[in-house]
């Protein structure tokens, strides 16, 4: 696998810099008058046969940041049963991988709005071998907390992504009973009558073939297709009448729901907002328990933005997962509207005279 991606991201993101100063010693009486904390801690646990090492890194970081390429998990998965598209030779494959953006960019003024991160950290799980020793299973780089805009050409991804496509009905008839639309009379009518009724769903990886987000007992990998899964469906979160028959005319068979698409490339998606875009208050606006990690072979990471565990599998592994905030309300790190989720969604610049490839 190659991970040497990994270490340039990881020095990006901390942003390394060299100090020179000299030191002085304190008397004790100096330093009766100060109190502090160290930004980096480490946490030890177990769990099962795995060890781990959290390396707490207690930083603020604002991140404009471009990399040509973001490839892991290179490896050969010939005849792996969970391998969504077997011509992909990576876990993840990102081209033109960034992070905030560039507003006015092509201005004699542009404005850089970074990719805001809480509390980075690092982790090593170790395999215990029952003699005694052990050896290194996992790495993963995580985030407590971030909120920004990350952009990329999405050509392969592997994990665990979800994101709540959320709209008025009335959009889903203009785009498929519109001019050009294929949606057959009777969904329409449906569509029709729902008139703005706001509808929901959680999208995922999935199987272009079969719209499953699981195929060998195990999560897609090398998916090259985002949508609505096999056999879910759309629901109204205002309830009513009309809400009530949403979930039944709408659940998806075959990537098609109300007569619609519902599962869509990946590359027709170049900009995500990860977090709440509508605040710009960090606390209650940014996505928890994001974290990219590469496995040796099976690990069960902690999660923490909850309280179980995420079971990883050999390969890299991108974890934008749904979680419970503080008030008990299910969050996602990405909400897409409901048209762009249909037509895709246009990169927003993240360099300075052009929009990308800087």
């Amino acid at each position: 696998m190659s991970v040497y991606t990994s270490v340039v991201f990881i020095l990006v993101v901390l942003n390394v810099v060299t100090v020179h100063a000299e030191l002085t010693p304190l008397s004790d009486e100096q330093l009766s008058y100060s109190t502090g904390q160290a930004f980096i801690s480490v946490d030890a646990s177990s769990y099962q046969d795995f060890e781990f090492t959290k390396i707490n890194l207690g930083l603020d970081v604002e991140l404009q940041s471009n990399i040509d390429e973001l490839r892991l998990g290179e490896f050969d998965r010939t005849g792996d049963p969970s391998v969504a598209d077997e011509s992909q030779p990576a876990d993840v494959i990102i081209r033109n991988f960034g992070l905030g953006r560039v507003d006015d960019y092509d201005t004699t003024n542009p404005k850089i709005v970074p990719f805001i991160i809480k509390d980075p950290y690092i982790e090593l799980a170790y395999k215990k071998d029952g003699a005694g020793g052990r050896q290194i299973a996992g790495f993963r780089l995580g985030f407590a907390q971030a909120k920004g805009d990350l952009s990329g050409d999405f050509v392969s991804l592997t994990g665990n992504m979800e994101g709540l496509i959320t709209g008025s009905s009335s959009i889903a008839y203009d785009v498929g009973c519109g001019p050009g639309g294929s949606v057959g009379w009777f969904d329409c009518l449906a569509l029709s009558i729902a008139g703005d009724t706001t509808i929901e769903a959680v999208a995922k990886l999935v199987d272009k073939d079969t719209g499953q987000p699981n195929l060998g007992g195990s999560y897609v990998k090398r998916a090259t297709w985002l949508g609505i899964p096999q056999g879910e469906s759309f629901s109204a979160p205002d309830g009513g009448l009309i809400g009530a028959l949403v979930p039944t005319l709408s659940r998806v068979d075959n990537c098609k729901a109300l007569g619609l698409d519902a599962c869509f490339p990946v590359s027709i998606y170049q900009s995500f907002y990860v977090g709440d875009p509508g605040t710009d208050n960090f606390e209650t606006g940014s996505a928890k328990g994001i974290f990219m990690s590469l496995q040796s072979q099976q690990v069960p990471w902690q999660d923490y933005a909850g309280s179980g565990r995420i079971n990883t599998d050999k390969g890299a592994f991108m974890n934008f997962a749904s979680y419970t905030d503080t008030n008990g309300q299910k969050r996602y790190p990405f909400v897409v509207d409901l048209y762009s989720a249909l037509t895709g969604t246009t990169r927003v610049p993240t360099c300075i005279g052009q929009t990308k490839g800087c």
